[in-house]
């Protein structure tokens, strides 16, 4: 307590909601040196918050406990914010920082790299990290890796190929939000199979299902395959917001009961949102706000007609 300018009878009063907001009352006696990493993180912002400073400093306090702690943060931080006090607040949460802080600066390994208007630091720091992860993936293709995903069938229609195109029709890794994107699904037909039906669905790396579109559910029909050849499935506007995604391409017979051959979540693709302003969720829709204060709307309605 002396360290945070508190006398013993100050600190002996803030004890019992020091241990109610940590959550750590069954350990309270306990040797701090025995405590992990993330007792001690709370705890120690209990204490910090509880003193009320007229500055806090924050380290990564929401990378510890649960849903619910984070949520007890997060609301005393605002609390404090909206008394007008200096918050530093050390995170790798983009979003929490765009939404907290209204100045920020990019450190990179020490040196700062920007400094400025939150939003403007994190679509900087953002941008840095789109450009080298492009870099990276020079020459790379979203062909399947051993290990990744499942495959299984039949194979009298076998898939030997999948590639993610952008609209110059070259094989890429990374897509841009609203770019155009055509997804191509290459087989071979040991014999004359009529009306296979190819498929593809996309999954966020999070195993969330995001799409799962097939030629029997879009009233295309294929006759028939025999030899090789390939399927186009093609996005004119990719409307995925930034994430890392699976890919998984199919091929069953007209009842779709049959598989001939499925890729399980087996092709990578990376898309990046450099242009674009939303920022939550997993989809960019096309849209449109409109405002109407409710003092014009009563001005309309006493408003008599001429």
């Amino acid at each position: 307590g002396s360290l945070l300018g508190c006398s013993r009878r100050e600190m002996r009063a803030k004890l019992p909601e020091i241990i109610e907001f940590s959550e750590i009352g069954n350990f309270i006696d306990m040797e701090v040196k025995h405590y992990s990493s993330g007792m001690y993180t709370r705890l120690a912002f209990a204490v910090a918050t509880a003193v009320d400073p007229e500055i806090l400093i924050t380290d990564e306090v929401l990378a510890v406990g649960d849903e619910s702690f984070q949520r007890k943060c997060m609301d005393r931080i605002y609390r404090f914010r909206q008394l007008g006090k200096t918050i530093i607040f050390v995170s790798h949460a983009l979003d929490t920082v765009r939404a907290l802080c209204d100045q920020a600066v990019w450190l990179d390994h020490g040196t700062p790299r920007a400094a400025g208007n939150a939003g403007e630091v994190i679509d900087a720091y953002l941008a840095d990290v789109n450009r080298r992860e492009q870099e990276k993936a020079l020459g790379q293709s979203s062909a399947a890796e051993e290990g990744v995903g499942n495959r299984h069938g039949t194979r009298e229609v076998g898939i030997t190929r999948v590639e993610l195109l952008d609209s110059a029709g070259q094989e890429r890794l990374i897509f841009q939000t609203h770019a155009p994107l055509t997804v191509r699904i290459h087989y071979h037909a040991r014999q004359r199979i009529a009306r296979p039906v190819f498929g593809m669905a996309i999954h966020h790396e999070n195993g969330v299902w995001v799409y799962g579109p097939n030629t029997h559910f879009d009233n295309v029909d294929i006759p028939e395959v025999h030899g090789e050849g390939y399927v186009d499935f093609i996005i004119p506007q990719l409307p995925l917001l930034a994430g890392r995604y699976l890919i998984s391409a199919a091929v069953h017979d007209q009842s779709e009961l049959h598989a001939y051959d499925v890729h399980d979540r087996r092709f990578r693709m990376i898309v990046q949102s450099d242009d674009v302003r939303d920022r939550y969720g997993m989809f960019s829709i096309p849209h449109r706000w409109e405002w109407s204060p409710a003092a014009e709307r009563r001005q309309l309605a006493l408003t008599p007609k001429q």
